[in-house]
């Protein structure tokens, strides 16, 4: 135990100061209070049922990260890249995803669209969503995490990926959070 007490000491000692914000934060304050920000080498996974917004909130502290210079990225397993900038463009600009979806922008709603993507366009945010596998995930990771830094990493969801001898989807899912924690990537995985 010698060896952990003396990491832990180093740890108290540099999160002196940090007013209980030692993490990421993910721009949800209460969030932050109860977990410290989102934490480096830690695999966090946002379950829940379908439709109930797991995905809009990933998003929301993707792009939270990413107004503060965080450089994230987003794999997508489910929906293409454009489904996802439709989504995040929707968040930052306030204009539905109807409007938005079907181009028809007053002069006002132009302005709020051009102001958004503007904004979005200079954020450290990559968005893919050509990969399926979750080693092919990892080696993205570590080839963007080598060649630019990385600070966090978003996957949109976990169970579409498929495992061999896997009885159930808690099994896959326990496996493949695993697989990333055993690789040492921090990321943010979504269970639907």
């Amino acid at each position: 135990i010698g060896n952990a007490l003396v990491k832990m000491s180093d740890l108290i000692e540099s999160n002196r100061g940090k007013r209980g914000l030692i993490g990421l934060p993910t721009g949800f304050p209460t969030l932050d209070k109860y977990t410290h920000g989102f934490q480096a080498k830690t695999v966090t996974i946002v379950a829940g049922r379908p439709s109930m917004g797991k995905t809009c909130f990933a998003l929301n502290v993707m792009v939270n990260m990413a107004k503060r210079g965080k450089k994230v990225v987003f794999f997508s397993i489910e929906m293409p890249e454009e489904a996802v900038a439709f989504r995040i463009t929707s968040m930052v600009s306030g204009i539905s995803m109807s409007d938005l979806m079907s181009g028809d922008l007053d002069k006002t709603l132009v302005d709020q669209y051009s102001k958004a993507v503007s904004q979005l366009g200079s954020m450290p945010i990559r968005i893919y969503d050509y990969f399926y596998t979750a080693s092919a995930i990892i080696r993205m990771i570590r080839k963007i995490h080598r060649t630019e830094g990385l600070d966090a990493v978003f996957i949109d969801y976990l169970q579409h990926f498929k495992l061999p001898n896997k009885r159930d989807k808690r099994e896959e899912v326990g496996e493949i959070s695993r697989l990333f924690k055993a690789e040492d990537v921090s990321c943010s995985g979504q269970p639907k």
